[in-house]
């Protein structure tokens, strides 16, 4: 279920037919603003041409030919609300009311169920999903709150039990909508039972023919978007003086949310460095937006590129990147903001970012200052935390400004080509859309291929989690037939095992203190390993392709590790160390995470992975810094 991370800022005046943001009155007729109960996390935004020719042609398919145009007129402002039921459904408010929603399933189509709003606006033209009640059955109605199988005397054939279907009068009044519990056939002959279990009565709602369009609503609206415009700039204000000892510099990523932040820059006629990180995983679209809308902002662009040959040889070894396992945001996106980080801004920055608290639970607790864990001397400052997705369009289409293309394609958020938490209507929109996603997706193909996963891991994107969550098995299960265990289980073992680290712990009397011993994965090159053991500046001995001792620890080759010390915690913690030191010489990604840090020249990437020159390590353990490998590897 879906969690609000914010308050509703949606409220509508009805008399007037206008979204009202932010205020409890209409600004153009003063009368009480009323708030439209759309379901959380409540981030809403405007429909788009290409939303609105959806959900048309879904409700002519769905109810009948006209259907589309009687619930979207031309003259309407069309508010879309993402994930509010559930995974990839988005509901749809128009002239203040929740009229329906579409989602798009497992069968790899979008669907659409309507709402009693809904079935009022296409009654003209309703022929399907629709159930013709008797008098009588009216009238039992009012006692059983719902429709009795001898009240009904017309249902749609085509409808299936558990459908939502219009409850219609034999007069053509709507009466109700709700869940239909029997089959057509079922209600023909049945003597007794419920035909329809009433959600929703037509009760409460009002016809509402003032047509209103975008253009008016910010003109009314603009006065409480000015404020919040004004606030956020003496933030920004704000935050520029109290950090004026390092530069500020604008992240830009090319989506709505850090154009907002940029222009929030252009209005205070503030000028500073801005940063784009690309990944190796963008959309062609969102480069040639950053270049061109970055340009003619008077500032000067930077861009910082990641590999996209290294992040598919990355998922050799770290698998796709799935929810809760976005290791690409660390060797990708991060890395490239470290090395720009490194490059541009040595002794740290101001970032000012399009980060909000209605994106996710993360989000909503980093707050509007935080430091990045994974770019250390960067403070990070988000103006427009506490906005809606609704201001941040509202601000794009006030300013009249060119946004990323992409949204007008139909998607609600611009990310990588191919991320885990894209909805799966937008993995299918996006398929083939350019030749970095097609080799992308083919090298999660030969990675499922190489696990030993079923057709079934690629047929439904399975891949985008580590375990399968049982509300989406309870989808696919039923489309394709197999058990949750034939959907999840690996029947091939990975080409080469992970470097993991199994603690056992004892007490040694011949040394007077603590001995641990630590079991390997597997083998590891100890050669390799003491050049980067220069790094803790302790005494090492190297035995060549055999062991290596450095202090109290020694490492063998054969894969194991016993650490000695009075002191079981720092006995421990020394495992640790040496393991992440082993992580960076045996499992490197490439990320320039740690080479970023060295001031000395010591760390650099050469051909994706990190190498060392122990003559320029000064061991000062700036590099022993939060490492994907290390934490995807324990993972």
């Amino acid at each position: 279920m879906a969690v609000a991370l914010g308050k509703n800022c949606l409220k509508w005046c009805y008399n007037c037919n206008m979204p009202i943001i932010n205020a409890k009155k209409c600004p153009k007729c003063g009368s009480e603003a009323q708030t439209v109960p759309v379901s959380a996390p409540w981030d809403l935004r405007p429909a788009f041409k290409k939303d609105i020719a959806l959900i048309r042609r879904l409700a002519d398919e769905e109810y009948g030919t006209g259907c589309g145009r009687d619930l979207i007129p031309d003259d309407r402002v069309v508010i879309l609300n993402d994930n509010s039921r559930g995974s990839d459904s988005v509901e749809i408010v128009i002239d203040g009311y929740v009229v329906g929603m579409i989602r798009f399933k497992y069968d790899m189509r979008w669907h659409i169920t309507l709402d009693i709003a809904g079935f009022r606006r296409v009654l003209p033209h309703l022929e399907k999903h629709r159930v013709i009640a008797s008098h009588s059955g009216v009238f039992m109605m009012k006692k059983t709150s719902n429709l009795l199988a001898k009240g009904v005397m017309e249902c749609d054939p085509d409808s299936v039990s558990g459908d939502r279907v219009a409850v219609v009068s034999d007069k053509g009044e709507l009466i109700s909508c709700g869940t239909l519990t029997m089959s057509p056939s079922e209600i023909a002959v049945a003597e007794r039972g419920m035909a329809v279990r009433v959600k929703e009565t037509n009760k409460g709602y009002r016809n509402n023919d003032v047509p209103v369009n975008w253009e008016q609503t910010i003109r009314w609206n603009r006065p409480v978007m000015d404020g919040l415009v004004s606030e956020a700039i003496a933030y920004i204000k704000k935050m520029m003086k109290e950090y004026s000892h390092i530069p500020a510099a604008i992240s830009f990523s090319g989506g709505k949310d850090s154009q907002a932040v940029l222009m929030l820059f252009k209005d205070a006629r503030m000028r500073v460095k801005v940063i784009f990180a690309d990944t190796g995983l963008e959309y062609p679209e969102t480069v040639d937006f950053v270049k061109s809308y970055v340009g003619n902002s008077g500032m000067k662009l930077y861009v910082t590129e990641a590999s996209f040959e290294n992040f598919l040889n990355n998922m050799k070894t770290f698998g796709p990147p799935a929810e809760g396992y976005r290791w690409c945001c660390k060797t990708n996106k991060l890395s490239a903001i470290a090395a720009a980080e490194s490059e541009i801004f040595p002794n740290g920055s101001l970032q000012f970012v399009g980060q909000r608290r209605y994106e996710s639970k993360n989000r909503m607790r980093n707050g509007k200052v935080f430091r990045n864990q994974w770019v250390s001397n960067q403070v990070v400052v988000a103006p427009i935390q506490e906005w809606n997705a609704l201001h941040v369009w509202m601000y794009i289409l006030m300013r009249k400004e060119p946004f990323n293309p992409k949204y007008s394609e139909g998607m609600p958020r611009i990310g990588c080509m191919l991320c885990p938490f894209m909805s799966l209507a937008e993995i299918e929109t996006n398929k083939h859309s350019s030749e970095k996603f097609d080799r992308w997706y083919q090298a999660i193909e030969d990675y499922g291929r190489s696990r030993g996963m079923p057709d079934e891991w690629m047929t439904y994107h399975l891949w985008r989690y580590r375990e399968l969550p049982q509300r989406v098995y309870d989808e696919v299960g039923p489309l394709c037939g197999k058990s949750y265990e034939e959907l999840t289980k690996r029947t091939l073992p990975p080409a080469r095992q992970p470097l993991k680290v199994r603690l056992q712990e004892g007490y040694s009397p011949c040394v007077l203190g603590y001995s641990v011993e630590a079991g390997l994965s597997r083998p590891v090159d100890v050669n390799r390993l003491y050049g980067f053991s220069k790094i803790l500046g302790q005494d090492t001995e190297l035995e060549k392709d055999s062991y290596l001792s450095i202090a109290n620890i020694t490492v063998y080759a054969e894969g194991a590790i016993i650490s000695k010390g009075s002191d079981l915690k720092d006995v421990k913690k020394a495992i640790r160390t040496v393991f992440e030191l082993l992580i960076k010489s045996e499992e490197c990604c490439g990320c320039r995470q740690c080479s970023s840090r060295c001031t000395t020249g010591a760390l650099t990437v050469e051909n994706d992975r990190v190498e060392i020159d122990p003559s320029k390590c000064i061991s000062c353990r700036k590099c022993l810094c939060t490492c994907p490998s290390l934490k995807y590897s324990t993972d």
